[in-house]
């Protein structure tokens, strides 16, 4: 799962407490390898986020869309 639009704001420290159980899922899902958390550092400095607002298990990509698109070259569902 590649964050790079204003969903990144869900994963901020500063919104834990309203997001707890979508953060916490994904978390979980994350630990478990059903999924991988990435998130667009780009959206993050529009977003006035820096890489210490967010959780650890989410690994930080420079631009979200080349991430999609090389994700979609190794054959990954995009929805």
């Amino acid at each position: 799962m590649v964050l790079h639009g204003p969903e990144i704001d869900i994963f901020s420290i500063e919104n834990y407490p309203k997001y707890k159980d979508i953060v916490d899922l994904a978390a979980k899902l994350d630990a478990y390898n059903v999924i991988e958390v990435k998130m667009c550092q780009t959206m993050m400095r529009m977003r006035g986020l820096k890489n210490n607002n967010v959780p650890g298990f989410i690994e930080l990509v420079p631009y979200g869309p080349d991430e999609v698109e090389k994700l979609r070259q190794r054959r990954y569902v995009v929805l």
